[in-house]
């Protein structure tokens, strides 16, 4: 059984913004999430804890996955927007992320490995994170980070752990001004990583990180050519696993 210590993830990377007026469009952060949330009395705080995903490492000797508790703070006067419950609280703030652990699982044992709560995370919003592919030889854990701000807007990150040095890895992709979003297209072998770039103005873009040489490669256009493998079983979807609801 390997015990691993977590360090502090740090992002290194921003992409996609975009407005989220409307539960109905909550496109950044998890809807089942965001509903949860939003749909009660906006004058009364509401506490809801999730589980993430839960994804299983190629060697099926571990799951990973990430359990929160999101707040909003209900005030004197709030109300939904336009009067109706399909759409957020009015005015959009008082969203916290109380905390954010990585849960490491032992499937054989059925027992806890490791919690160890995650600094380091935006907090004056709700933050969702979610583990969504390992690399082929297990090293690797690639996670995907929802936002949702206090002001409307959502926007996603994405963090790569290095599970052997415990450690971020920073992916210099899709950075410059010229692109206004990316996405995470899987990785083509056990080391690299590869990314969609786009940009209305042009065809995507795309971008292949080498973990060991660090070195990033740029292909204009088509790459069908280029297998894309996501690796982990997911064994269990996200769930709600409490919500609290305080009187005024």
């Amino acid at each position: 059984m390997i015990n691993r210590s977590f360090l502090s993830i740090v992002v290194f990377s921003i992409a996609g913004w975009l407005a989220v007026n409307e539960i109905v469009n909550a496109q950044i952060i998890d809807a089942r999430l965001y509903n949860e949330v939003e749909k009660a009395d906006c004058q009364r705080t509401v506490e809801l804890m999730y589980r993430s995903n839960q994804l299983q490492s190629p060697s099926d000797s571990e799951v990973y996955y990430f359990e929160g508790v999101l707040r909003r703070l209900g005030k004197r006067g709030d109300h939904h927007e336009y009067g109706d419950s399909k759409h957020n609280c009015w005015p959009v703030k008082n969203r916290q992320t109380v905390y954010t652990n990585l849960v490491v699982f032992d499937p054989d044992t059925q027992r806890v490995i490791k919690v160890k709560k995650i600094s380091g995370i935006y907090k004056e919003g709700y933050s969702v994170l979610k583990p969504v592919s390992f690399s082929g030889d297990g090293r690797y854990l690639f996670l995907h980070n929802e936002l949702g701000f206090n002001g409307g807007h959502g926007d996603f990150y994405y963090y790569l752990f290095d599970v052997d040095k415990q450690a971020i890895v920073d992916i210099p992709s899709c950075e410059t001004d010229e692109y206004d979003n990316y996405k995470f297209d899987g990785f083509i072998s056990d080391s690299e990583i590869l990314f969609r770039c786009q940009s209305p103005a042009m065809p995507p873009t795309y971008h292949v990180f080498n973990l060991n040489t660090k070195k990033l490669t740029v292909y204009k256009g088509n790459v069908a050519k280029l297998p894309e493998y996501y690796y982990g079983n997911n064994i269990k979807p996200l769930k709600v696993l409490k919500r609290q609801v305080f009187t005024r």
